[in-house]
């Protein structure tokens, strides 16, 4: 009897807060209009949290991945830029760029398509792919490579909202590439491309048998 009236009295203490589940409605809202000017510039992959435990390996491979947007043009609600994506990966750099259409608050390109969340954070992203390879995928990007602990505890229950895996948060203290693609000479891309190569087939080496 003693026991029991010691754990209610516990529990009487804590407060309600900590107890109530997240305001999901709020956390994952989706932002009624964004304006592609407004993401000019680089942005850097913060945290990214998959759908599937399995996606998680790839991301814990890179050493950055970073979105650089350009040349928005605006025809009435649409916006259309230039994305380019810049991925640091075991040591190298690679670069792909794309046109893409930003529509009210959805990011679309030729393969997939995401939809930006609300967040606290002034200068974050809260990207949400709605389809295309990375599905149910959500990111959180900024223009720094380090957010406070707040915006990550944000990210972190917006993840659990959307019944998503706990983030992977991106190594910052990892070189970051350069905004544009350096030119290599024929003699030095087969280079890189076999030191790439070398470090690939070392992890395989190294990864636990099935």
């Amino acid at each position: 009897m003693l026991l029991a009236t010691c754990v209610v009295a516990l529990f009487c203490f804590i407060p309600a807060s900590s107890l109530a589940p997240p305001n999901c409605g709020d956390l994952v809202r989706p932002l009624d209009h964004v304006d592609g000017h407004q993401l000019d510039g680089r942005w850097h992959l913060i945290a990214h949290s998959p759908v599937e435990p399995d996606n998680q390996s790839a991301y814990k491979l890179m050493d950055s991945l970073g979105m650089k947007f350009s040349n928005a043009s605006d025809n009435h609600n649409t916006s259309n830029l230039l994305l380019e994506r810049i991925l640091g990966f075991l040591g190298t750099c690679d670069y792909e760029s794309s046109n893409i259409t930003l529509e009210g608050n959805i990011l679309t390109s030729s393969n997939e398509s995401a939809t930006f969340f609300h967040t606290s954070c002034s200068d974050c992203l809260i990207l949400h792919f709605t389809n295309g390879r990375a599905h149910g995928n959500l990111h959180l990007y900024s223009k720094r490579r380090e957010v406070e602990k707040e915006v990550m505890d944000e990210f972190k229950t917006q993840a659990e909202c959307v019944k998503n895996q706990p983030p992977v948060m991106m190594d910052s203290s990892k070189k970051l590439c350069p905004d544009q693609e350096p030119t290599l000479s024929e003699d030095e891309e087969l280079k890189q491309n076999l030191r790439l190569l070398l470090r690939i087939l070392d992890l395989v080496d190294e990864a636990p048998d099935a």
